[in-house]
């Protein structure tokens, strides 16, 4: 049965069948015009690959080692015609420990096409990052496969880029490009005089991949998992995950255009909430004991949102606003009949940003994050409205071949945060190295100040072959 929940059997049949055309085009333009069919074929081959290697030790505890990966990211484009475009992207990880993840994590967010394959008991992984097909046919670009579909610019924190799930492995120190999970989905990008339409179906029931029990970033704020109160047991099930490709796929449209010196962006996703609702059940054991039950289970949500942006000078501006119908949000709250179900509320979420370029070789940014939750009620564990600031800093020198970068982020409302800096030195155009430190404070019930002890340094190296 599991076979039939795939939705990768459909998307190799896909391939197939256009690979199989393009392979007769490109055999016969190759024989007619140079007679070697397999010399015209590699140079529409292009191979590639990013090794990198980075180690992360705690500032407390002695130093102790939180990661020490070697990856490997190969890239394979192949241009089967001159409309028809092959990528394949992979990721193989060595680490040296396993601390991140606690040995080999079970994955139950995640359907089995995009589940990383793990070895060595947890030492050694690998995942397909992304795998598809890109087709010029007209004035459309049709993209068919695993792929990640990036909305908005937020930097952080995200307010529309929500279309593919994330890992929190590291919470969210790890770049959006790699901690975001690429999905199998179709997408369609269509010119219309000045407007670019894109319209998104996503046929992979995957979500965000939440840190498990002994994981190193495990959450613990009363913010983003249930609590109990002393003398109650809590037994947090997997999470209940729609399993029917076109049933439970999702769909989204994004509309971009530039008019009087504005980018302007309209989009509206119909889809599940990465996040799961958490429904609990108090009962009662034959011993006496008092238990809670926590399910967690994917609804259905509609995000409809909106961007902007335009340069004044040194100046950029720009915004994002998202507002999500029917958000089920975490509650502390019992009722009579002893269930802890979900509160239910719209929400309403923006960002609005300033890019400032007016020092020589340097790069200013301030972004304000704000949530509002329209039906609050006494019970649920977020405040009302929450409210997150950030700065970044960055300055090159030396021809641009070494990079200063300070960034700091903060919510307002417990007054955690979190503070990056990065130093990065191109030792030649395919060498990188750098070091770095990323520091947590603040109480432990806020989203940041929950790892003030996983403060760490990074030592690190990336090459491009």
């Amino acid at each position: 049965m599991r076979h039939a929940q795939w939705p990768g059997s459909s998307f190799f049949a896909l391939f197939l069948i256009l690979s199989c055309t393009g392979t007769a085009r490109a055999g016969e333009e190759d024989i007619e015009e140079n007679g070697a069919t397999s010399a015209a074929w590699l140079d529409r081959l292009t191979l590639g690959a990013v090794v990198r290697l980075e180690w992360a030790g705690d500032i407390f505890d002695g130093g102790r080692s939180q990661k020490l990966p070697l990856t490997i990211r190969p890239v394979a484009e192949f241009e089967i015609t001159d409309d028809l475009l092959f990528v394949g992207i992979a990721r193989v990880q060595a680490d040296a420990f396993t601390r991140l993840t606690d040995g080999v994590p079970t994955q139950p967010e995640i359907s089995p096409p995009d589940q990383r394959f793990y070895g060595a008991n947890g030492h050694l992984s690998f995942e397909l990052r992304e795998f598809y097909l890109q087709w010029l046919v007209g004035s459309a670009v049709i993209t068919a496969g695993k792929q990640q579909t990036v909305w908005g610019t937020a930097d952080v924190l995200k307010v529309l880029d929500v279309v593919n799930p994330q890992t929190f492995r590291e919470f969210i120190l790890e770049d959006f490009n790699e901690s975001r999970i690429p999905l199998w989905s179709i997408n369609l990008e269509y010119q219309v005089g000045d407007v670019t339409a894109e319209i998104v179906w996503v046929l992979d029931q995957t979500y965000d991949e939440l840190p498990q029990e002994g994981w190193l970033y495990e959450f613990t704020s009363r913010k983003l998992r249930p609590q109990t109160p002393p003398g109650i047991q809590e037994v947090i099930l997997d999470p209940v995950r729609p399993s029917t490709i076109v049933a439970d796929s999702d769909v989204g449209l994004r509309l971009l255009t530039f008019a009087y010196g504005w980018d302007l962006g309209l989009y509206y996703l119909y889809h599940y909430d990465n996040q799961p609702a958490y429904f609990g059940e108090v009962s009662i054991t034959d011993g006496g004991a008092t238990v809670l039950t926590v399910t967690p289970r994917y609804e259905r949500s509609h995000l409809l949102g909106a961007s902007f942006a335009n340069a004044f000078g040194d100046l950029t501006l720009r915004g994002e606003v998202g507002y999500n119908f029917d958000k089920f949000l975490l509650n502390t709250e019992t009722t009579d009949d002893l269930t802890v179900p979900p509160a239910r509320s719209d929400e309403l979420g923006y960002v609005l940003g300033f890019d400032w370029v007016g020092i020589q070789d340097s790069f200013l940014s301030a972004q304000i994050f704000q949530s509002w939750v329209t039906r609050y009620q006494p019970g649920v564990a977020r405040d009302e409205l929450e409210t997150f600031i950030s700065f970044l800093a960055q300055y090159r020198l030396m021809r641009d071949t070494l990079l200063l970068e300070a960034v700091w982020v903060t919510n307002t409302n417990v007054a955690d945060g979190l503070t990056r800096f990065r130093t990065t030195y191109d030792v030649r155009d395919e060498l990188g190295v750098w070091v770095g430190l990323d520091w947590f404070y603040g109480s432990r019930e806020g989203l940041f100040g929950q790892f003030d002890n996983n403060s760490r340094v990074l030592v690190g190296a990336e090459w491009r072959l």
